[in-house]
């Protein structure tokens, strides 16, 4: 809904900041379950990430990911655009290796179409469980607030007033950036 800064042409501050915040959070829970051994090892998993995700390609994935979810008008209560998002998410899990255990209904008489994925990775039951949450509905916009570009149409590039990169998309801040930067972490993992 506004202009956000980028550190390249392919992935806003905001965004990337939510992707190293839940990788410290991916790792701060290896460490805190691990050993002397397992924390060096994890450390070393954890420079291996930082550098995937600086990755020109990485970031042009991500920015890709990103493009397809704004696409898709999954305003509450458009059934076909969240069931659109839903299986985009479903098959982008799938391809990380989870296993989609069930989709839950949200009976929500004011989005009776919103569907919660659960998926899980692995499953040792001696290792803690991480739980990571979004939503991927968006909240309808008037017309007449998106006089320069189409709503579901993510429009990136460089503010000539300011240099600063930017998105401009339903959801790319709110939440649809969010879910692209834990799909970028699982990865990275």
């Amino acid at each position: 809904l506004g202009k956000f800064p980028a550190k390249s042409n392919f992935i806003n501050q905001q965004y990337q900041n939510s992707m190293l915040a839940g990788l410290v959070l991916l790792t701060v829970l290896a460490l805190v379950n691990g050993q002397q051994e397992r924390q060096t090892r994890d450390l070393l998993a954890w420079t291996k990430v930082q550098r995937r995700l600086q990755s020109v390609d990485a970031l042009e994935e991500a920015r890709v990911q990103l493009q397809a979810l704004v696409r898709h008008q999954s305003v509450g209560g458009n059934c076909s655009g969240l069931e659109a998002v839903e299986s985009q998410l479903t098959t982008a899990l799938q391809r990380l290796g989870a296993h989609v255990v069930r989709k839950i209904n949200s009976n929500s008489p004011r989005n009776p179409c919103a569907r919660s994925i659960v998926a899980q990775i692995g499953a040792d039951a001696a290792k803690k469980t991480v739980l990571m949450y979004a939503h991927y509905d968006v909240v309808a916009a008037a017309a007449k607030d998106w006089r320069q570009t189409d709503p579901f149409r993510m429009e990136y590039g460089k503010d000539a007033s300011t240099g600063r990169h930017y998105f401009y998309g339903r959801g790319v801040s709110d939440d649809k950036g969010q879910v692209v930067a834990w799909l970028q972490a699982i990865r990275a993992w």
